[in-house]
């Protein structure tokens, strides 16, 4: 067993005794970045590797939030540090990798550690300090003091016994950070599913829905303002006027503005996800999405009817987005002529008890990037599609019931069914899956 000994940098720029050696430093800053959990994070690996450099050149006054945005993730001198977290959340992610590497076999035998302690960007290199091997018993009835090895004098065993159980404690302390922190078979899973995505490059585009909406005319308001009381709180109200009142141009066509709440779930779900992984986020309109985007950087895309690419990426795929003939939504399994998915019913204003959820991995599809497009029949499908994505227990039990895990270097199609109580789906139950 061992314990470590913090060794920080004073402010006028030199070590503090144990003289910290740069070599065996920068040794381990290299393990570190290649240990797993740091592979897949290229932001984490660049903000662990720019701190040390950066403290084992005594350069501490760069180590602060401002100068590491701008010279690190090249924020503009006034950026807004309030708004933009990115220098805090790359942080967090790192001491978070950090402790997990410490906690595993892999680096808990490391001579030198790193550390980054919390509310700090400065680093700390802590020294494993080893205990020599227990001098021999004496043999006994024998009157002969035990030979002493070099450096060792006998008060110093006595007075170490009491760190037993210490010891013993900190070890089972680590052991069950090390049980909390290993991957689970499930969360084993979900990080293969999202590694082509992850491993693909420093940023990832998220194309988020455009449901088309109707406003009413100008005229319409106000003839419905007429009708309706004053109001103290000017809150939207609906129409009061009559359905033969109105005509054709009284319905506006307004895109590019709205987006539905379960697309906006799904969206906060995997750009949250993105930040903990390290990982650059565009956020655009699918509208405003082209082909060159998607050929440039990986992407999600979020949304069926409400999103072009989405059925342009997967229109070569097994299951796919289609209508019934009397006008409801539903996913089609093109290998099985005449199965389909559909909603139970149609109604003007989109509420179900039922949903269907389509989720597809291309490992690089005709844009030649990976990509994952999730999309329910409904909004509720699409909302429980992107909290599933993010949930490495969720996700993984469902990849788990696939047929021997042969989607794992594959392209993957999962069809998933919930029901929808108020307004809430139920968590998804897989149906049916694909994989070529």
């Amino acid at each position: 067993m061992g314990s470590t000994k913090a060794t920080s940098i004073a402010p006028n720029g030199r070590e503090e005794s144990p003289r910290v050696p740069a070599d065996s430093v920068r040794a381990e800053l290299e393990r570190i970045l290649h240990s797993p959990p740091f592979r897949g994070s290229h932001r984490s690996q660049d903000f662990l590797r720019y701190v040390v450099e950066k403290a084992l050149a005594s350069q501490l006054t760069d180590l602060k939030e401002r100068h590491i945005a701008v010279d690190l993730f090249g924020r503009p001198a006034d950026a807004n540090l309030a708004e933009d977290t990115i220098v805090r959340v790359s942080a967090r992610e790192v001491r978070r990798r950090l402790e997990q590497y410490y906690s595993s076999p892999e680096g808990a035998g490391a001579e030198w550690q790193i550390h980054l302690p919390a509310g700090s960007y400065v680093p700390e290199f802590r020294h494993s300090v080893r205990r020599a091997e227990t001098p021999p018993a004496p043999e006994a009835n024998s009157s002969a003091s035990p030979p002493l090895k070099a450096g060792w004098h006998p008060g110093i065993l006595r007075r170490r016994w009491w760190l037993l159980p210490v010891v013993a404690v900190l070890a089972l302390a680590a052991f069950a950070a090390w049980r909390r922190n290993a991957a689970s078979p499930e969360a084993s899973a979900a990080s293969q599913f999202w590694q082509p995505l992850l491993s693909a490059g420093e940023e990832v585009l998220i194309g988020v829905p455009h449901p088309i909406v109707f406003h009413p005319s100008v005229r319409a308001t106000r003839e419905s303002a007429k009708r309706l009381p004053p109001q103290e709180i000017p809150l939207q109200r609906s129409l009061a006027l009559r359905p033969e009142e109105l005509t054709g141009s009284d319905f506006i066509e307004v895109q590019d503005q709205y987006v539905a709440f379960g697309d906006l779930i799904a969206a906060s779900n995997l750009q949250a996800f993105f930040a903990l992984e390290g990982k650059r986020v565009k956020l655009r309109l699918a509208s405003k999405v082209d082909l060159a985007d998607l050929k440039e950087t990986p992407s999600v895309q979020i949304g069926a009817y409400t999103n072009r690419w989405t059925l342009e990426l997967s229109r070569n795929a097994r299951f796919r987005f289609r209508y019934t003939e009397d006008g409801r939504a539903c996913i089609v399994d093109t290998a099985s002529p005449g199965k389909q998915w559909a909603l139970p019913v149609l109604t003007s204003d989109g509420t179900s008890d039922l949903d269907y959820l389509l989720i597809t991995r291309l490992l690089a599809g005709s844009s030649g990037q990976p990509a994952i497009l999730v999309a329910g029949l409904k909004q509720f499908g699409t909302g429980a599609g992107g909290q599933l994505l993010t949930d490495p227990e969720q996700l993984g039990r469902i990849l788990r019931g696939i047929e021997d895990g042969r989607w794992r270097p594959s392209n993957l199609q999962m069809v998933l069914e919930m029901r929808v109580i108020g307004n809430t789906p139920s968590p998804p139950h897989l149906v049916a899956w694909h994989v070529w």
